[in-house]
């Protein structure tokens, strides 16, 4: 895989997916960030409620990866009738590292999406992979 930020929206390999379940289901215990607990005291943010299973029901949206390797993942998750809670994630030998969290309201959308931030396609053993909009897809659909 080539080293970059990758969005789900833009282009996403199975590999990248497949490390990211690989951590979730690896049973490691969660370590917070002072960013995290920051945020957590700050925003009033319950961190008792990020459970595994409530991360793998997510939407995991971006991940950075280096020599092949998911080092950052982020998933957002229903947190209460407001709000989703994003969570940001560094695999580690010996935990899940959440190195910050924020609540974002579930009516936002990030329509403005800056896709030249992303790896958008790049040929990986003479297979061509273009980049397409999950929004584009749906649409298509219909």
């Amino acid at each position: 895989m080539k080293d970059g930020l990758y969005h789900y929206e833009v282009f996403w390999k199975d590999e990248i997916q497949n490390q990211i379940d690989i951590a979730l289901n690896s049973g490691l215990p969660f370590k917070f960030d002072k960013h995290a607990t920051d945020n957590k005291f700050k925003r009033s943010i319950s961190i008792d409620g990020i459970t595994t299973e409530k991360l793998k029901k997510g939407y995991c949206f971006e991940a950075e990866v280096k020599n092949d390797k998911v080092v950052k993942f982020v998933i957002r998750y229903g947190y209460n009738d407001t709000y989703d809670l994003v969570t940001v994630w560094n695999p580690r030998a010996k935990c899940l590292y959440c190195k910050t969290i924020w609540l974002n309201e579930k009516d936002d959308k990030h329509i403005t999406l800056d896709e030249s931030k992303y790896v958008a396609y790049y040929d990986d053993e003479n297979e061509h992979h273009v980049g397409v909009c999950l929004g584009d897809l749906i649409n298509q659909n219909k």
